[in-house]
């Protein structure tokens, strides 16, 4: 208290200084009188004060300010007109002229003796509070020192530090300590502890430990207690050089004298592997753990709330890491719509995502919809945008259930909101519809900026407590959840779910997003052993029920049903799949073919109910036409085989929505081999046939027709007698066909004889087993999968993802080491989707999938980056497709065989690479791991060489049944070897061990059905198949291939 009554204006001390310290000193004696409970003092004892301490050559600046009057003097106003006053162009102080400087009167030499003084030092002195009343005396050195030097201070009452990770051991003080610097400024010492150091003498380092070191977060510099060592008997010398601290004889420390007049100490600190736990003891709750638990919302509305409920915490400054990681972001734009006055009258709607990962439950975006009045918030998950419509009305039905009416929806002008569908649940609830004008997210800018709070709170939350990016979905959902509890609203005092729902919320259950938390289990599952809780974390809580979402933490041990145990030994990409009980290559396309509306409950509950009512009817009525089934009762034991609805809506060519289509499919997979059914074979047209038929038709103009068989696989005879549930109430078949001829009238007598049988559609020729086709001006077919590159990049998040020049890295990864990935990655899937691209119309793709699709049942994270990338490459290649050319100089078959010695780094099996080419373009491929391990590079080439012959002859005879082959197609090798070992049956000692079916090109050969050349190694087009090539590499073969920009033929199309 008599420090602000005693204070004076010290010679060396610049004015801001000098108010500065009487302005604590001010606070200090204010703050003192509080805890008294007197009264404050009022401002104008500060500004009295500031002005009587004043030295003589601010005379002019005193009489200037006597003219105020006295109601206004305050210290603002006081600072404000020393800011305005001129400066001294000596001192360069205000208050006073040159002429009038207290520095003009003294000598030069004292001057800079002043100066020297100024600039040289940086020391301060500061008291630690405590019960035996010893000063501290340490020192600030300047920024060029290192944050770990050790600096020895002849007046610390103990070794204090700021580096928490220092503490071998560490103790917390019940209370913090204060300590007193010399500018008047009190830092804290939370606790104390023992630090492990290295102690250099001469040239070894000695080991020894540090005691009672005191943890002062804000201190910024290491000091080492020159007085408390000695007390423990070391003695203490220093000069010009340096100083040293001696015990019984000998010296055990050693420092240097810097160019500050510091003294720094030899000594380096063992830092802990584990370092322990520094923390401040406190025994109530505290601003920033409320923070957390209200989803980091900010602090000041925190503290609002609280005191709304009477709860009672500690107000501190932490700084919020997790805020930065999740909230850091440029100013915001500000917008100026005219508010609403009651919930319902507009309403903001937005879609955020992708997300970079699906949630638990599969979803990659959600749709939030936000009341302008109330802020109250509804947020659905969704897995594709086109769910938002169904949303709605869902969001609809419970406005209209918590008694409010919505006027007006705006949201942004994207196909997720201005679709028919969309509009025509607004038109029939007579709800206005405003959109935002392209690329100015800023008129709907509530919904964006909740957006943003929600992905940032939830983003926060997760990085919080370094929790997994699949629970993305968890963490928003809490956000809304909290923040409908708890965040601002117009009316002062209620919260947005209370002014949506007119109740009264609390919060007490709230806790912290991803605390560790034991859930109970109940008798009922399990025995008497048994654990009785399993370990999870908070992620959430249900708006429906009082309790809360928790992810348990699942024993890898734990029997959680039937696993996989089917390892994959060798994934073969070729032009045609292997289908198989566990084809990747089907899953993928049941998913990701076409837009679906699988499940019958939801589809019947939408929009669109009438049509898939009539598509379903229609379907019914082929199955009663064609007597496929009669009603019985199931004798006793017999397997009843079940069945799904498969809802669809054709799309056309360019991408829109053609005819609803329903299937009622038996899931067949329930019946057993050999038990229910002997035969599995159904007649599905190779992707390789049809390439080449179009191939045939681009050499000849050919004219094309399409034509669709309803029902078609009904028109087969079952000799099995099978009992099939009856329709949920009452895959997709492949009966797409393709006539290519050069008579019309023999086209249409054709399709005339399968209408007398089958009911035909004959529709426009654009698209045939999901490759969208067309032919251009000068009768060249070009063949293309461009919406369903779309679909699976924006599936798998990968649309906005960076494009890359080639499918795979320059080296094969060995990943076994790698831990593996979650199961809620969907490795399959996006594998078993770029299977099905590949075997259609890329080519380019099939060594990189050769690779993946080896580790389907036990994927790695590096085997999912090698994923991803090949999607990548997709996205810069996505309007690429074949091109067969009519007019290609090369119209001859020609099949490239190739082979890479030992290329399997574990196994040293070799790869056979195989491309044939007709007209121009690849009409079949294959990249293969070899079944057997070949001992020289030879006999690799020799073995491919055989796989070709096969393509070859079999390619032959396809082509010979629609057109006239008169030469003999060309199998090229870049091997002589190989060649010689086709041709030559005398190299038995270099064959007699390889397998009698490799030999079938020798026989081919000798039949004169083959025709086998050399060909340098940078024409063989097959090397693409074998291995991973470089950029240039890459791209010429890619171009031999047949695969063009179809913007480079855009003029033909």
């Amino acid at each position: 208290m008599e420090l602000f009554f005693t204070s004076e204006k010290m010679a060396d001390e610049t004015i801001a200084t000098h108010v500065g310290r009487l302005q604590r000193n001010f606070r200090e004696l204010n703050d003192e009188l509080k805890k008294l409970g007197n009264s404050e003092l009022p401002e104008i004892l500060l500004t009295s004060r500031i002005m009587s301490t004043l030295p003589f050559q601010y005379f002019e600046f005193k009489s200037v300010w006597e003219s105020v009057p006295v109601e206004t003097r305050t210290v603002n106003l006081l600072l404000e007109r020393k800011r305005k006053e001129k400066k001294c162009f000596i001192c360069h102080e205000t208050g006073h002229q040159a002429k009038h400087c207290p520095e003009k009167l003294k000598k030069k030499k004292q001057i800079d003796s002043k100066k020297n003084l100024k600039t040289e030092g940086n020391a301060f002195v500061a008291v630690v509070n405590r019960n035996d009343n010893r000063g501290a005396f340490y020192t600030f050195v300047d920024s060029v020192m290192e944050q770990d030097v050790w600096l020895a201070d002849s007046r610390a009452s103990t070794h204090m530090t700021s580096c928490e990770r220092y503490f071998a051991t560490y103790e917390a003080f019940p209370t913090s300590k204060a300590v007193q610097v010399g500018n008047k400024d009190v830092i804290l010492a939370y606790g104390k502890g023992t630090i492990n150091v290295e102690m250099k003498i001469k040239d070894n380092w000695y080991r020894n430990h540090l005691l009672n070191v005191w943890y002062v977060s804000k201190i910024g510099r290491n000091l080492f207690s020159i007085s408390q060592n000695i007390d423990i008997g070391f003695s203490f010398k220093a000069d010009r050089r340096g100083c040293i601290f001696i015990k019984d004889g000998k010296i055990r420390l050693v420092g240097r004298r810097t160019s500050n007049h510091l003294y720094a100490l030899q000594m380096r600190v063992l830092v802990p592997e584990k370092a322990v736990e520094v923390h401040v003891a406190s025994t109530e709750s505290t601003l920033q753990l409320w923070h957390e638990r209200l989803g980091h919302q900010a602090k000041s509305h925190v503290k609002r709330i609280l005191l709304q409920k009477g709860i009672k915490v500690t107000v501190d400054d932490e700084f919020c890491k997790g805020c930065v990681l999740g909230k850091h972001a440029r100013a915001s734009f500000r917008d100026k719509l005219d508010r609403s006055t009651q919930p319902g009258e507009l309403i903001h709607a937005d879609v955020c995502g992708p997300m970079q990962e699906q949630s638990i439950g599969g979803s990659r975006y959600f749709v939030c919809f936000k009341d302008d009045f109330s802020k109250y918030r509804r947020v659905f998950f969704l897995k594709e945008k086109s769910e938002v419509a169904g949303c709605l009305s869902t969001f609809l039905n419970e406005t209209s259930v918590a008694g409010h009416v919505v006027k007006e929806l705006l949201c942004d002008g994207g196909k997720k909101f201005d679709n028919t569908e969309l509009k025509k649940i607004l038109e029939s609830k007579g709800i206005h519809f405003r959109k935002s004008m392209s690329y100015t997210p800023e008129q709907n800018g509530a919904a964006e900026r909740e957006n943003r709070i929600l992905v940032e709170s939830g983003r926060t939350m997760i990085h919080t407590k370094s929790l997994p990016i699949k629970l993305w979905a968890e963490a928003v959902n809490t956000a809304a959840y909290v923040l409908n509890r708890t965040g601002p609203t117009p009316v002062k005092l209620k919260s947005p779910i209370e002014l949506w729902n007119k109740k009264a919320v609390n919060f007490d259950h709230l806790k912290v997003f991803g605390t560790e938390c034991f859930v109970h289990l109940p008798k009922q599952k399990r025995q008497k052993f048994d654990q009785k809780s399993n370990k999870g974390y908070l992620v959430g809580y249900c708006e429906t029920v009082i309790q809360k979402r928790l992810e348990l933490v699942i024993n890898s041990n734990t029997d959680t049903g039937s696993n996989r145990n089917d390892q994959v030994d060798d994934m073969e990409t070729a032009s045609e799949d292997n289908t198989g009980d566990n084809d990747v290559y089907e899953e993928a396309i049941e998913e990701s073919d076409h837009e679906d509306d699988s499940s019958l409950p939801i589809a019947l509950r939408r929009n669109e109910a009438q049509e898939w009512k009539k598509a379903m009817d229609d379907e019914m009525f082929s199955l009663a036409e064609n007597n496929t089934w009669e009603l019985v009762n199931p004798p006793k034991g017999k397997r009843i085989v079940q069945n799904r609805w498969v809802l669809r809506v054709k799309t056309t060519a360019d991408g829109t929505r053609g005819r609803f289509k329903a299937w009622l499919v038996a899931k067949g997979y329930t019946q057993k081999a050999g038990i229910d059914y002997d035969e599995t074979f159904s007649p599905v047209a190779r992707y390789d046939t049809v390439r080449a038929i179009l191939s045939v038709s681009a050499a000849e103009n050919l004219k094309l027709l399409q034509f669709d068989i309803k029902t078609a696989f009904l028109n087969g005879d079952l000799k099995e007698e099978v009992y099939m549930k009856q329709p949920e109430g009452y895959n997709d078949g492949t009966d797409d066909g393709l006539v290519a001829g050069s008579d019309k009238r023999e086209i249409d007598l054709f399709v005339s004889e399968l209408k007398k049988e089958f009911k035909v559609t004959i529709g426009f020729f654009d698209s045939f087993l999901g490759i969208q086709i067309k032919q251009l001006k000068d009768g060249s077919i070009f063949l293309t999968q461009r919406l369903y590159f779309e679909r699976i990049l924006e599936k798998f998040g990968m649309a906005q993802s960076k494009p890359v020049s080639t499918p795979i890295e320059g080296q094969i990864m060995n990943s076994d080491s790698e831990e593996a990935l979650e199961d809620q990655v969907p490795y399959r899937q996006a594998v078993g989707s770029l299977m099905y691209l590949m075997t259609a119309t890329r080519p380019d793709l099939a060594y990189a999938l050769s690779i993946v699709s080896t580790k389907l049942d036990s994927p790695t994270q590096a085997d999912w980056m090698a994923v991803k990338r090949v999607y990548r490459y997709l996205k810069g290649t996505i309007n690429y497709g074949l091109l067969f050319q009519k007019n290609c100089k090369e119209k001859e078959l020609r099949v490239f065989s190739d082979s890479d010695f030992a290329r399997d780094p574990i196994t040293k099996h070799s790869r056979t690479g195989i491309v044939s080419v007709h007209l121009g373009a690849a009409i079949s491929w294959l990249s293969q791991r070899q079944r057997c391990v070949t001992l020289s590079s030879t006999e690799a080439e020799y073995v491919a060489a055989s796989e070709g012959t096969k393509e070859l002859i079999w390619l032959r005879c396809l082509l010979n049944e629609v057109t006239n082959i008169s030469y003999t197609p060309t199998l090229l090798v870049d091997n002589v070897g190989a060649i010689k070992l086709a041709k030559n049956p005398e190299f038995h000692k270099r064959t007699k061990h390889a397998e009698v079916k490799y030999h079938f090109v020798r026989e081919k050969y000798q039949e004169g059905a083959v025709c086998i050349e050399h060909a340098n190694t940078e024409d063989i087009i097959a090397d693409i198949m074998t291995k991973p090539l470089g950029r240039q590499k890459f791209e010429k073969f890619r171009h031999k291939l047949g695969l063009v920009d179809e913007t480079s033929i855009h003029q033909l199309l």
